[in-house]
């Protein structure tokens, strides 16, 4: 299996959270690598680091696989530092909006956006809902 294949495509990488480098936001997120790929991190690394050292703009690529390889790694809404408890003390109602927040600050934390902190996800869902 190719390096790439150790991730899978994100429902939505565009917009909130779209951080990501350009070349990859619309195809992988970080935190995403599949079970038992261990293996291929090391290649997708050197593949990077080759492609950073010939194009500087691929640096921020390879960033984004250190911030992936340092772990403990946000994947999922479960390990995010807030839940739809906290954002509806906030006011913020029940529904389809709040799972949409809830997304987004998830997008947030793995683009490098926002750290996965109660302060910083409650302030940032704060902005976002107010806009």
């Amino acid at each position: 299996m190719c390096p790439a294949a150790a991730f899978r495509e994100p429902e939505a990488a565009a917009g909130f959270g779209s951080g990501l480098p350009g070349s990859v936001a619309g195809r992988f997120l970080p935190g995403t690598v599949a079970a038992g790929s261990g293996g291929e991190l090391p290649a997708l690394r050197a593949a990077l680091e080759t492609a950073a050292a010939r194009d500087p703009s691929r640096q921020q690529e390879l960033d984004w696989l250190t911030r992936l390889e340092q772990g403990p790694y946000c994947r999922s809404l479960r390990q995010l530092a807030v839940s739809g408890r906290e954002l509806t003390a906030l006011g913020i109602p029940a529904g389809p909006q709040l799972g949409r927040l809830l997304a987004g600050l998830l997008q947030a934390v793995i683009a490098g956006e926002a750290e996965n902190t109660p302060e910083a996800l409650l302030a940032l869902a704060e902005q976002k809902w107010r806009e």
